[in-house]
């Protein structure tokens, strides 16, 4: 994908659609309308107060399942992961990543710019002028996107620590994820397979408001390599294992 942000391109949602055209901002979040997650986290609601839980764990394991998704089937790096190019319906808590004007797809051996990701989210390898990168540099921006989440405020605007109240699953899949070494750090597939989103395979998992949670499991065995084992219990929920 070129570099231009007014071409269109896909928005990929976690259920690995193509849904529309790139959206850069958006405001609102009455009737349905999707809002940008960095507005989420502004809501007045959370106020001096960390998200609930749930919806952290709602929110990035969709992140998660729609990296794999591009970085697997497409081979799509996107190279601008932030919260404010991540999209959540307020009723169905559906999250779909967009603003797709910095994506690309890397060649092995290819030079690419390293002046590419918000700040906040620039993994280190870009900070230090690297050419060659993998889409581990999305993993980390991903990282940086949770701890947000659970700390309420970006992990790097300058100073800032881990709240070590934080369940340990939490500290442990963000340790996985902003590893220095880009060969270190998960993917977005094992980070889907976390311990830390368990409680979203749980069979009784409802929203707060008690409705049902998005699709969050329908995946297909094609987006698997074999590496991978993927299985469908009677309940529908899946698991994903490591073979």
């Amino acid at each position: 994908m070129a570099d231009d942000k007014e071409i269109s391109a896909p928005v990929v949602d976690a259920n690995d659609a193509v849904t529309g055209h790139i959206i850069s901002t958006t405001i609102g979040g009455k009737n349905g309308e999707t809002v940008a997650i960095k507005k989420v986290l502004q809501d007045r609601r959370y106020t001096n107060q960390t998200m609930p839980l749930i919806y952290v764990k709602l929110y990035t394991y969709q992140i998660f399942r729609g990296l794999a998704y591009m970085h697997t089937v497409p081979g799509v790096c996107h190279r601008d992961l932030k919260p404010q190019n991540v999209l959540v319906d307020p009723l169905s808590h559906q999250v779909k990543i967009c603003d797709f004007g910095s994506a690309k797809m890397l060649v092995k051996g290819e030079a690419n710019i390293s002046n590419i990701c918000s700040r906040f989210y620039r993994a280190p390898e870009l900070i230090f002028g690297a050419t060659e990168y993998t889409t581990s540099i999305d993993i980390w921006s991903a990282g940086c996107v949770l701890a947000e989440l659970l700390l309420g405020q970006p992990l790097f605007p300058g100073e800032s620590a881990v709240d070590h109240r934080m369940p340990p699953e939490a500290i442990d899949l963000a340790s996985r994820l902003l590893q220095y070494s880009p060969s270190l750090r998960c993917t977005a597939l094992e980070a889907c397979a976390h311990p830390f989103f368990d409680e979203l395979r749980e069979p009784s998992a409802r929203l707060p408001n008690g409705r049902p949670l998005p699709p969050l499991f329908n995946f297909k065995q094609e987006n698997f390599t074999k590496a991978w084992m993927l299985s469908i219990h009677n309940d529908g929920i899946v698991s994903i294992k490591i073979v």
